[in-house]
C-alpha cells in the first residue's frame, strides 16, 4: 500500500527542518516503520487489510472524512485520516517515535547528547508531548467514527470490523500524556 503521508506533512506543531538529501530518507524510512505500524494499531489488522485492498465508498471516508451521528444523536464531521492537505494523525505519531529516537545518539561507546556551539539543547519532550496529543485527539474522533458510522438505510455498522475488543485497544493507545508521562 503506498504511504498516506510525506515529508510535507511535518510542518506547524511537528515542524521537522533539513527536510532534504539524507534528512528526506530518514524521515521516508520512518514513515514507512511507522505508518503501517499507526494504522494497524488504531484500526485493528482486518480493517488495516481491507483499507490497503478494498475500493469502497467507506474505505474513501475513512481516508478524506465524513458525517456520521454520534452517540448523544448529533450530527458529526470525521475529519479522515488525511486532511487539511497535509495534516494526519499518522504524522504525529510518526513524529513522536521520530523525536524520540533523535533525542540522543548512539556512539561507539555511550549514549549521547548531541553538544552544539551557539545554543543549548534542551529536551523534545513538550514537542513530543504536543505531538502525541494531537494523535490522541484526533484517534478519539477516529473512534466514534468507526463505532457510530451507520448505514442510512439499514442501520447497520459500516465497520464492523472495528470490534469492541479493537474499540478498547485503540481507546486505550490514544490515551493524552503529559510531562511526567501520565
Amino acid at each position: 500500500m503506498p504511504t498516506l503521508v510525506n515529508q510535507s506533512f511535518f510542518v506547524r506543531d511537528i515542524n521537522l527542518p533539513n527536510l532534504t538529501g539524507a534528512g528526506v530518507e530518514e524521515i521516508n524510512s520512518f514513515i514507512d516503520m511507522y505508518e503501517p505500524e499507526c494504522l494497524i494499531k488504531v484500526l485493528g489488522y482486518p480493517l488495516y487489510k481491507l483499507f490497503g485492498t478494498e475500493s469502497s465508498a467507506r474505505m474513501t471516508d475513512l481516508l478524506s472524512g465524513a458525517e456520521y451521528i454520534d452517540e448523544l444523536g448529533n450530527l458529526q464531521k470525521w475529519k479522515g485520516l488525511v486532511h487539511d492537505t497535509n495534516i494526519s494523525l499518522i504524522a504525529y505519531y510518526i513524529y513522536y517515535f521520530h523525536q524520540q529516537k533523535n533525542a540522543t545518539k548512539t556512539t561507539g561507546v555511550s549514549t549521547a547528547v548531541m553538544k552544539t556551539e551557539a545554543s543549548i539543547s534542551v529536551s523534545p519532550m513538550d514537542k513530543m508531548i504536543r505531538a502525541w496529543n494531537l494523535f490522541s485527539a484526533e484517534v478519539s474522533q477516529l473512534i466514534s467514527f468507526l463505532w457510530m458510522k451507520k448505514d442510512a438505510i439499514t442501520g447497520d455498522r459500516t465497520y464492523p470490523e472495528f470490534t469492541a475488543h479493537q474499540y478498547l485497544v485503540t481507546k486505550n493507545l490514544s490515551r493524552t500524556i503529559n510531562s511526567f508521562n501520565i
